[in-house]
C-alpha cells in the first residue's frame, strides 16, 4: 500500500477538501492519459480504500474525485461492491462517494483518530502495546 498517497488523502479530509485523480496521479509520475496508468491509480486507491474499510474507518479514496465531473470514478464504486456494501449501481445514485467524504471529513479532523491511525507505524505500534497488555 502507498502510505505517501494515504497520508495525503488524510491530510486532505483534514483540510476539508476534496482532490482531483490528476493530483494523485501526479504524485505517482502517472499519466493518466493511457489506461495503463489510470490502471495504477485505480489499484492504489482501491487498495488504501481497501485498508481502511478492514479497520472498520470509511473510505479514504472517496476524497479524490474527477476534476471535470465532480464525482467519483467507476472504480470506486466498484470497489464499493467487491467490499460487499452494496451495488455500484445503485451507490453511484446515491451518490454515496460524498456521503464518505462527509464521514472522512469526521473521522480524520478528530485528532485522536488522527493521532492514533494517520501513521501506521504508530497504529501499529498501539496494536502491539494491546496485544502485550492482553497477553
Amino acid at each position: 500500500m502507498n502510505q505517501e498517497v494515504r497520508k495525503f488523502l488524510i491530510d486532505q479530509c483534514v483540510k476539508g477538501q476534496p482532490v482531483y485523480y490528476e493530483a494523485i496521479g501526479h504524485m505517482l509520475g502517472l499519466d493518466l492519459g493511457l489506461e495503463s496508468q489510470r490502471q495504477i491509480l485505480s489499484k492504489t486507491l482501491g487498495e488504501i480504500s481497501a485498508f481502511e474499510y478492514e479497520q472498520d474507518r470509511p473510505l479514504i479514496s472517496s476524497i479524490a474525485i474527477y476534476k471535470q465531473k465532480n464525482d467519483h470514478g467507476y472504480d470506486f464504486y466498484n470497489l464499493c461492491e467487491e467490499l460487499g456494501i452494496g451495488k455500484a449501481s445503485k451507490l453511484s445514485k446515491e451518490l454515496f462517494g460524498f456521503t464518505q467524504i462527509k464521514a472522512c471529513k469526521h473521522f480524520w479532523q478528530n485528532k485522536e483518530n488522527y493521532n492514533a491511525f494517520a501513521d501506521l507505524a504508530v497504529e501499529e505500534t498501539i496494536v502491539n502495546s494491546k496485544h502485550i497488555k492482553m497477553a
